[in-house]
C-alpha cells in the first residue's frame, strides 16, 4: 500500500485518539531516512517497515479492546495483511537465495532502518491517553 493511501488512516486514528491538528503538526518529519539506493537496501528497509505492519495487527486489536474504537492505520490490509507478509517474504527469501552475496547488505539495512525509525521516534512527544 502507497504511503498515500496510509497517511490518511493514520490522520483518522490521531483524530479519533484526540491528538489535536497543532500536536500533528508539531511532530518533527524523519529526516534521517534509510538508504534505498540500491534493491538490497530497499529490500532490508522494506522488511522493517511490513514487519511493523504485521506486528500492527496485534497492536490494532489491543487499542481496538481497550478504547472501543476502529483502529485503521494499523489495519491498512484489513484481511490480507498475512497474505501481505508471506508475499513479501517470498520476494525476499528468493531474492536472498539467488543473490547470496548480497543477503548481508540486506540485514544491514534492515538494522539500520530499524535504527533510524527507533531513534526518530524516541524524538516525538508522547500523547498521555
Amino acid at each position: 500500500m502507497k504511503k498515500e493511501k496510509k497517511i490518511p488512516l493514520l490522520l483518522k486514528d490521531m483524530y479519533n485518539f484526540n491528538i489535536s491538528i497543532d500536536e500533528i503538526k508539531s511532530i518533527e518529519l524523519c529526516n534521517d531516512l534509510p538508504n534505498c539506493d540500491t534493491l538490497e537496501n530497499i529490500l532490508g528497509t522494506l522488511y522493517v517497515i511490513e514487519g511493523a505492519t504485521l506486528g500492527g495487527e496485534i497492536v490494532a486489536k489491543k487499542l481496538e479492546n481497550i478504547f472501543k474504537k476502529e483502529i485503521y492505520f494499523f489495519n491498512s490490509y484489513k484481511e490480507n495483511i498475512r497474505e501481505m507478509w508471506k508475499s513479501f517474504c517470498n520476494v525476499l527469501n528468493d531474492y536472498a537465495k539467488n543473490n547470496i552475496d548480497k543477503e548481508e547488505e540486506i540485514i544491514k539495512s534492515s538494522e539500520n532502518t530499524y535504527f533510524k525509525f527507533n531513534e526518530w521516534l524516541k524524538k516525538i512527544p508522547q500523547h498521555g491517553f
